[in-house]
């Protein structure tokens, strides 16, 4: 059984799928769409917009940055 969540947060999409299997392991996997959030590139004005952002046409850049995913699995077991 797949159990399937997509919840959109401003510009990304966090899609996560939990996979029920019979032996009862449990599979998480969560992956990240959307569209770059891109701003205005003056390499006379900054510089070191190079050393954090993808740099996508000479005025324009894609700044470097992380998404993470946290966890916790409480299982209560037979009462214990």
């Amino acid at each position: 059984v797949v159990v399937r969540t997509i919840a959109t947060v401003g510009n990304y999409d966090y899609i996560t799928d939990i996979k029920l299997r019979e032996d009862g392991e449990i599979e998480v996997k969560t992956r990240f769409a959307g569209f770059i959030e891109a701003r205005h590139f003056d390499e006379k004005g900054n510089p070191d917009e190079r050393n954090f952002s993808t740099i996508i046409r000479p005025d324009l850049a894609g700044p470097v940055h992380s998404h993470l995913v946290n966890w916790k699995a409480d299982f209560d077991i037979a009462g214990t």
